[in-house]
């Protein structure tokens, strides 16, 4: 690959890098609208998919800050918004093993109040400071790069062994009433399945995106060379397209929340027709006898 042919690749890729991110910022700001509108939506039962997208766009806007301000500052606060995201879905998962494990249901939702969700969100964001910003001013020995994927990796196992405990909380809960459940009980435990079968598909979409960005990580510390220009021009490129592929995660999760939530489809579809008094009329209708059944 020439020197022109390179710079093509680079160019081509940090435009593709900010349009993506461009996208990520107004489906999350839809995502954001829907929810804070939607009824059914608005309670704390959501709550961590609402500081999701929050912070699918926080990392767009600092991923293409970065691409015109380069300082390692702003690189920090980008590493720090990649790996809040993986919390938050870890946060998810323990937030529902909780939900299954405290009976009766009344005393977790007196204990999981809107105000301790909030501080949850607050304290996953200065988790990630922790985790991450130290490591970006020690790139003389490369340790940054070797420590992030390890971070990365460990979310997921984590993450991973958390889900497969609360299906099985799930799957046991319901085996063990042979009586049908009550109406509320049913709801809830159905209700906790489609969460979790919606957020395994994310934590998949996370770990996917992921997957070039660890490999282009530890390729660099094992090589032994400089970050940039110690690395030949094909991993050049290969580098940039993996941060694009990083960057795409915050643009997937929007079309999953629309594929795999009923409430968030009508929601959206309220949002776009409120002008019309028959359309908006006839989504209202339907959102009430939801909200009633949950």
């Amino acid at each position: 690959m020439t020197g022109s042919t390179e710079a093509q690749a680079l160019e081509a890729a940090k435009i593709i890098l900010q349009v993506v991110c461009a996208v990520a910022i107004v489906t999350n700001l839809l995502v954001v609208v829907v929810l804070a509108t939607t009824k059914t939506l608005r309670v704390k039962y959501y709550g961590l998919i609402f500081n999701l997208a929050i912070t699918d766009i926080i990392t767009s806007i600092v991923a293409i800050l970065f691409q015109h301000v380069p300082h390692p500052v702003v690189l920090s606060l980008t590493g720090i918004c990649f790996l809040n995201e993986g919390l938050n879905i870890l946060a998810v998962a323990v937030n529902r093993l909780l939900a299954l494990s405290i009976n009766p249901p009344a005393r977790y939702d007196a204990i999981a109040t809107s105000g301790r969700m909030a501080v949850v969100c607050l304290l996953m964001w200065g988790l990630a400071f922790a985790l991450t910003f130290p490591f970006e001013y020690l790139t003389e020995n490369d340790i940054g790069r070797l420590v992030t994927p390890i971070i990365v990796v460990i979310i997921v196992l984590l993450t991973t062994v958390v889900y497969v405990m609360v299906f099985r909380k799930i799957a046991q809960y319901g085996l063990s009433l042979r009586a049908p459940l009550p109406d509320e009980a049913e709801t809830r435990m159905r209700r906790d399945r489609h969460l979790m079968v919606t957020f395994t598909v994310i934590l998949a979409a996370f770990a996917i995106c992921w997957i070039p960005n660890i490999v282009a990580n530890l390729i660099t510390h094992f090589s032994g060379e400089e970050f940039w220009s110690g690395q030949a021009v094909s991993f050049r490129v290969f580098f940039k397209s993996s941060v694009v592929i990083l960057a795409s995660n915050a643009a997937i999760n929007p079309v999953i929340y629309w594929g795999r939530m009923e409430e968030f489809r009508r929601g959206l579809k309220r949002l776009f027709f409120c002008a019309c008094g028959k359309q908006a009329t006839a989504v209202d209708n339907t959102e009430t006898y939801v909200e009633s059944t949950l």
